[in-house]
């Protein structure tokens, strides 16, 4: 416990000592700023000094650069306040920290009573390669191309697995797609996906997996890029045969409801004019019976 509150310490006050070295003025912004993925979070620890030592809080970036980020945090951290910021990887624990680094609080805004925003700059630039990887394990928004939605039922077979799962292809761009699953995957796998209702004849869709990320129920959606260069030509190929199939199906269906409507329609109408004979002969039924009892001859012929 002493060993790690001391190394806290030295960690802390060797990130303040180069801060002291360093020179941080306010510039305008010349780093490319990626967004990060709703549906993957990416929490750090936040270490400063405050006045009764070393804090230690957990903070999420909600976007970054090689220069710097901004910060969401549950602990507000003043203006010009040096800061400790450490990410573990979640992918797994035998990697190494995606990144350690130093910086600077250039700004804070309350957002509510339990949150606030703060924009920080980095001591240091990062490395091209921790953005990268960043990007690899699934944290970063670097899409250039839009996403389309799409949505269709397939099987997905991973390259490393046995047997197959059942899953939904939800978005598709340029790059990739995103499917959603039972199964939790492997980052950096490999997967064939095919239409539920495909021919025979219809190739399946290689992709390899970019980033994972559970969802409220349960299940998970992988984010996927195409691996050969005629992966996205042929998704859109498929793309275009569900929408023709769709196109087909529905005025078979409306013809189908139309042929049971007339149905209905025939069968409703001659009900009525069963019911309509039946009375009109029941009344005249019961006029040659009152006839009848008042001892008269009835005029069947009018």
């Amino acid at each position: 416990m002493l060993a790690g509150s001391l190394q806290q310490f030295f960690d802390f006050f060797y990130c303040a000592d180069t801060m002291a070295t360093a020179t941080i003025t306010p510039v305008q912004r010349r780093h490319e700023r990626y967004g990060l993925r709703e549906e993957k979070p990416l929490v750090v620890r936040v270490e400063f000094l405050g006045d009764d030592g070393v804090v230690e809080t957990v903070g999420r970036i909600l976007d970054i650069s090689s220069g710097g980020a901004k910060l969401h945090t549950e602990v507000t951290i003043p203006a010009e306040t040096e800061i400790l910021l450490h990410l573990e990887s979640t992918e797994a624990a035998s990697r190494p920290p995606i990144f350690e680094t130093c910086g600077r609080v250039c700004w804070t805004r309350p957002m509510s009573d339990l949150a606030w925003w703060a924009g920080t700059q980095f001591i240091e630039e990062l490395p091209q390669r921790v953005l990268n990887r960043l990007a690899e394990e699934g944290y970063l928004e670097r899409r250039q191309d839009p996403r389309m939605p799409c949505h269709f039922e397939a099987t997905a077979r991973w390259e490393l697995m046995p047997g197959t799962a059942d899953c939904e292809v939800l978005d598709f761009s340029v790059g990739g797609f995103l499917i959603e699953t039972n199964a939790q995957a492997t980052v950096g796998d490999r997967l064939l996906i095919q239409r539920r209702d495909a021919s025979p004849d219809e190739a399946p869709i290689a992709g390899k997996i970019r980033w994972q990320a559970p969802t409220n129920d349960g299940r998970f959606r992988i984010g996927c890029s195409f691996v050969t260069k005629d992966g996205y030509p042929t998704f859109r190929e498929q793309i275009a045969q569900i929408q023709t199939d769709e196109e087909t199906a529905t005025p078979r269906r409306r013809s189908s409801f139309i042929v049971i409507a007339g149905i209905i329609a025939v069968a409703v109408t001659s009900l009525w004019i069963i019911k309509t004979n039946a009375a009109q002969r029941s009344a005249a039924n019961s006029s040659v019976d009152a006839v009848v009892g008042a001892g008269a001859e009835p005029d069947i012929n009018p």
